[in-house]
């Protein structure tokens, strides 16, 4: 059976901290995992109103409480209202990076026996320091980075009589026996440090920020929008500086390699102001492939898929190459196994707009940051180091600036190699990887094409699948014999078989 996207809850309770909470929203609407929710329970006598813009949103929910006098009983009635599997505990001062959510929903869910995620490292956020320093998350419990199985917060509850009513955590805390961590290199959250006034949930002073004389108000008849939270992205990446505490109580600085693999990473989920394209055209040629490789569970998905069908007859065949880290991948599998395996990559580049989800809005303008800048020049300098990497290996390799469509259109017929002395006309496939449009319609077109141009044995591969209805193609993929081979929160293989 398909693995179901797990729904998540980010549970934010805040005592009407207006100007954290327009920033706590804005994080939330950076988030990369799409079934996701976000639960503002305000517990003040301050009622908070949303803007318009939130106010009809299913996914957006507000509460204004203003009764409880301890954290305690304000997270155990709050925790209530939440629907996901998982919740994640939403600190309305904490800094949150965009794939926090996506990262704890892969660990638990590759950690079905955890009972709770965190990242094994944390950035720390001073408000008085001027850089950020990333640390083990040891000196403080760091509620604000947790992401724990919600039926365990509704049945062991918060609070804990041993330590008072104003810690709400250490409770469920206790009762977690094992937790799912993040490695190293997937650090998704920052503890931010704004002195007592500011906590909101951490040790004794956590109940600081719940009462009146702490309270940051701001404006009571404001209404709550997300604030844009780029600036604030921003500033973060300007200020990553240090790392990893040494034996000896030190810090390591982050090389300018981390650093660009760091930048590289927010500009990529569009939550920089800096031109993606220009920063990209300026890497250096060695990382330019390199990090557009992704996560190692999908590289390896993607290797084994093409050991599958080495020994298939076809050609291999990608849309939406982007930066060419998959088309690496394949020229490099080809020469180590000494295969001369034709290999066609598209993608119009040329700034051209497109859904990259089911969940977005087409953008009305070039300019948006909601949507990667794919220009001619960036497709110019791919297209040169693909070539460049096929003179290397000796492998036949086309790249064609054209969308999707454009492509079955034109080449339904077969697509001309020359080599070996002749014309070879390619019309079978044997390894497809589809990371183009990422809408139902633009993945259910594809597969329409490709499903017959597919030998008995290859396999399609179908990229960033969080992104859009994919279990609705999984009838049409079962109707013509293709079976799940591979499947994780973003990427999933099917292989084409003999009819029984």
């Amino acid at each position: 059976m398909p693995q179901q996207r797990k729904k998540i809850s980010c549970l934010c309770c805040t005592k009407g901290r207006f100007n954290f909470l327009k920033k706590a929203i804005g994080f939330y609407e950076a988030q990369d995992y799409p079934d996701k929710e976000l639960i503002i329970f305000n517990n003040s006598s301050h009622s908070i109103d949303l803007h318009e813009s939130l106010r009809n949103r299913r996914d957006i929910r507000l509460i204004n409480a203003g009764e409880f006098t301890n954290i305690k009983d304000v997270y155990n009635s709050a925790v209530r209202f939440c629907r996901g599997e998982y919740t994640a505990i939403w600190d309305d001062d904490d800094f949150y990076l965009p794939w926090h959510l996506s990262t704890a929903v892969k660990y638990l869910d590759e950690n079905p026996d955890a009972q709770a995620f965190k990242p094994f490292w944390q950035h720390h956020w001073h408000q008085n320091k001027d850089y950020v320093e990333t640390i083990l998350p040891i000196a403080n419990s760091c509620e604000g980075s947790n992401v724990v199985r919600t039926n365990l917060l509704k049945e062991v509850g918060f609070g804990d009589e041993g330590m008072g009513d104003q810690h709400p955590h250490p409770r469920w805390q206790h009762h977690v026996k094992q937790w799912a961590l993040a490695n190293e290199n997937e650090i998704s959250y920052a503890y931010v440090w704004n002195g007592p006034q500011h906590m909101q949930g951490h040790l004794t002073q956590g109940f600081e920020s719940f009462s009146e004389k702490n309270t940051d108000y701001g404006n009571q008849y404001e209404q709550m929008i997300a604030v844009d939270p780029r600036p604030d992205y921003e500033k973060f990446l300007s200020l990553v500086k240090y790392k990893k505490e040494n034996i000896d109580g030190t810090y390591m600085e982050y090389s300018e390699k981390e650093l660009r693999a760091l930048k590289s990473r927010l500009l990529g989920k569009g939550v920089l102001n800096t031109p993606h394209t220009d920063f990209i055209l300026e890497m250096p040629y060695e990382d330019f492939f390199i990090s557009d490789c992704g996560i190692d569970e999908n590289v390896k998905a993607l290797q084994k898929c093409l050991e599958e069908v080495r020994e298939l007859s076809g050609a291999t065949l990608e849309i939406g190459v982007y930066k060419g880290g998959s088309t690496r991948e394949v020229l490099e599998f080809n020469y180590e196994n000494g295969l001369a395996t034709p290999h066609i990559a598209i993608d119009p580049y040329g700034i051209i707009p497109y859904n990259h989800s089911d969940y977005q809005l087409l953008p009305t303008d070039e300019t948006s940051k909601e949507y990667p800048i794919y220009s001619n020049r960036l497709g110019n300098r791919a297209f040169s180091l693909i070539y460049d990497l096929a003179a290397k290996y000796n492998q036949n390799v086309l790249c064609l600036k054209f969308e999707d469509l454009e492509f079955f259109d034109r080449f339904a017929g077969g697509v001309p190699f020359y080599y070996q002395g002749s014309k070879h006309l390619v019309d079978f496939y044997k390894f497809v990887y589809i990371d183009g449009q990422h809408t139902t319609e633009a993945n259910w077109i594809a597969f329409d094409f490709f499903k017959y141009r597919i030998p008995y044995g290859g396999i399609i591969m179908f990229d960033d699948i969080a992104n859009f209805n994919f279990d609705y193609l999984l009838p049409t993929f079962e109707q013509f014999s293709y079976k799940e081979i591979f499947r994780s929160n973003t990427r999933a293989a099917y292989k084409r078989m003999q009819p029984e």
